[in-house]
């Protein structure tokens, strides 16, 4: 039965239930109710979402009654049983919305708009929601409260693509805190959008296929997601939409076929490279290359204690100055070639590809190797010594935590930076690590596909890297107990009033962490006031911020101001967020 927090039913909630292995849905009908049947025995997990005809706005959630996936209560079914009474009760939800036009002031129909949780920031083309504007207007529902970003465009279009609040073309740098209610004035204008095109062709003058390319702005360096997931040269043409009006620089690559990389026009370096200017509404021809034959790195792995070959290894190429890359993995005889290497210098890393057989650590090789295109360079060998394991258990207030990331960053320079999961039971262990010390991060909030109310840190309970304890692994040995217990999100609030003591809604207030090891490591957090002069900052690491009122979020003009009552961020008085704090009145007077 699904009901509402006062016990009513509600239609139209999509109900969701996985083992991991494959999904099963339902829709909750008039009276509340619904039912899955033909499922195997086994452990689910059970989740609740607005999105199948429900009215207002529900925020999902977990059976049982839990917020997030990681604290979610798994439920067992047994062969020939029908388990009743997993129930919800939902919760209001958040909703986002705001109105998009072009630099005239015109509403914008049919714009594609995204949605995407802080998890998925980083996967740039992966939203939780899209959307097209109706006469200008855009609105998710049915969001948890917490961390957002908001993208115009969805990639290309007649229209230059940015996030909220982000130059065109760039990555965001700010997340948007997202409460319970209605967050509106997210709104956008958009500009015409700018495109190049050209062909890739070998040296004989024959068109390439399946091969690829990337820009980055020549101001920047910062690379163009769009032009990443447009790429892709299928038949030796192409075409990037969705620009922004500026100098770009182009980098081609083979793919995985047997062509060098290089940067436009026949450059070895980025630095080298020649801008592309691209101007709105026009497109930039002529923009192609002329791949050359790559070079290629051949060798045999073996594991060091037995001397036989190791399958399924990893091996990993780069260039820095130039940024080529390349990959490859071992055969059944621990045997790989890696082609299509452009002329350089490349560190090479060796690492297995999963975590099946013998556990043997990865490594990179110690100075650089010479790749000179086309030749072959071989005897590019790696003897794999015994991995160790770090083991724990990971846990948030009385719920072992599900999915949870655990990322081991090794304190040498030549040990393997790896990553785990804790299972059901909240447990974890991390496999082929390198003989060495470590550091060990929890439940990193960019790493994707899951989700959390409780904070990051580092290992023994410490918030930022610079004060994290160091963990030991052993050659063919685990190192046991490296636990963590996830504390809860802190959170800001105030209200933000004008001259006249009147409230001031639409006023971007923003969260800018500070303090060694802590500033730069998250984005800075950005709240919008409501009609009653009020915002929320959610979901923030405990740590120091300084906090910061301005204009932007779609209301009235008024003087930027810090807090408290300071004109400078210099001047800015220092707000602590302890875990689970709740921290109130960081208020603002603003003038005019």
């Amino acid at each position: 039965m699904v009901t509402d927090a006062h016990g009513h039913p509600l239609q139209g909630v999509c109900i969701r239930i996985t083992n991991g292995h494959g999904n099963a849905f339902a829709e909750s009908g008039p009276d509340g109710s619904y039912s899955i049947l033909g499922l195997p025995a086994d452990s689910f997990i059970v989740e609740f979402r607005g999105g199948c005809g429900n009215v207002g706005s529900l925020a999902p959630q977990y059976y049982k009654n839990e917020s997030a996936l990681s604290s979610a209560d798994p439920i067992t079914l047994v062969a020939g049983k029908v388990m009743t009474g997993i129930d919800a009760a939902m919760t209001p939800g958040a909703t986002i919305t705001g109105v998009v036009t072009d630099a005239a002031g015109h509403r914008l129909n049919n714009i594609c708009v995204g949605v995407a949780d802080e998890s998925l920031l980083l996967f740039g083309d992966l939203f939780n929601d899209i959307v097209n504007t109706r006469s200008g207007i855009y609105r998710f529902r049915n969001l948890a409260p917490g961390l957002y970003q908001v993208d115009f465009g969805c990639g290309g279009g007649k229209y230059a693509d940015h996030w909220y609040q982000t130059k065109a073309g760039a990555f965001p740098s700010r997340v948007l805190s997202i409460p319970v209610g209605i967050t509106s004035g997210v709104s956008a204008v958009l500009h015409f959008s700018g495109a190049i095109s050209g062909v890739v062709k070998n040296r004989a003058g024959h068109l390439v296929s399946n091969t690829c390319l990337y820009m980055v702005d020549a101001k920047t360096e910062v690379q163009v997601l769009s032009s990443v997931f447009q790429g892709f040269v299928e038949d030796g043409r192409y075409k990037v939409t969705g620009l922004a009006p500026g100098t770009y620089k182009v980098f081609f690559y083979g793919c995985g076929t047997k062509y060098a990389s290089q940067w436009y026009h026949g450059r070895s370096t980025e630095r080298g490279a020649d801008p592309v200017r691209v101007g709105a509404q026009q497109t930039t021809t002529g923009i192609g290359a002329v791949l050359a034959v790559g070079g290629s790195i051949s060798g045999q792995v073996v594991a060091r204690a037995t001397g036989k070959p190791v399958r399924n290894v990893c091996v990993d190429a780069f260039n820095a100055p130039s940024q080529a890359f390349g990959f490859a993995e071992t055969d059944k005889t621990g045997h790989y070639t890696m082609r299509g290497l452009a002329t350089g210098r490349y560190s090479v890393s060796f690492s297995p590809c999963y975590a099946k057989g013998p556990n043997l650590a990865g490594l990179t090789r110690v100075g650089l190797v010479r790749v000179t295109a086309p030749h072959a360079l071989t005897g590019i060998n790696a003897r794999l010594a015994p991995g160790g394991n770090i083991s724990g258990k990971v846990t948030g207030g009385t719920h072992p935590q599900i999915g949870t990331c655990v990322e081991l960053v090794p304190l040498s320079p030549n040990g393997t930076f790896d990553f785990a999961g804790t299972g059901i039971d909240g447990t974890y262990k991390a496999t082929e690590l390198s003989v060495g010390q470590y550091q060990v991060f929890f439940n990193d909030p960019t790493c994707p596909f899951t989700s959390s109310q409780f904070a990051a840190e580092w290992y023994n309970g410490q918030p930022t890297q610079v004060t994290a304890g160091t963990v030991t692994v052993r050659a063919g040995k685990t190192t046991p107990g490296i636990d963590a217990a996830l504390q809860p999100f802190g959170q800001i609030t105030g209200t933000v009033t004008g001259p006249t003591n009147t409230p001031v809604p639409g006023e971007c207030v923003t969260a800018f962490p500070i303090g060694k090891g802590f500033a730069g490591f998250y984005p800075p957090d950005i709240a919008i006031t409501t009609k009653t002069g009020g915002y929320s900052l959610l979901d923030m690491q405990p740590g120091t911020y300084k906090v910061k009122f301005s204009t932007g979020c779609g209301g009235a003009s008024f003087k930027t101001q810090w807090w408290k009552n300071a004109g400078s961020a210099a001047a800015a008085t220092v707000i602590t967020v302890g875990a689970g704090a709740l921290v109130t009145g960081i208020d603002a007077a603003l003038e005019h």
